[in-house]
């Protein structure tokens, strides 16, 4: 677990050492919170897919190899059921943010 919070925060830093995140450059305004809000956004997606997709193959591997053993079989479709899970929660929640953007903030900055 160390290694995973590891491994994300140095994804995150470099990116927002190279400004792919923050996107304000002296003066700050609503439409750079914004602008900084959909990249960051954007940044978890990212990393949710490419989390999702490993445990998704973890778990065909744990499938395949444990044809023989009901426990690991088990195991490996649990994985595969909580990644689709997690992405669909996370798929939603960025639509939710995307309409409440576009009802709260409509002149603020345009959804991408």
């Amino acid at each position: 677990m160390k290694k995973l919070a590891l491994i994300l925060f140095f994804i995150i830093f470099f990116k927002s050492v190279y400004g792919a995140i923050v996107s304000c450059s002296g003066k700050c305004t609503l439409q750079d919170l914004s602008t900084t809000l959909q990249n960051a956004f954007k940044e978890i997606m990212v990393i949710a897919y490419f989390f999702a997709t490993v445990i998704s193959i973890i778990g065909s591997l744990m499938i395949m190899f444990g044809g023989a053993i009901p426990k690991m079989y088990e195991k490996g479709r649990n994985l595969i059921t909580k990644a689709i899970i997690s992405l669909v929660i996370i798929m939603s929640a960025g639509m939710i943010i995307d309409i409440l953007l576009e009802i709260f903030s409509p002149k603020l900055a345009p959804v991408k």
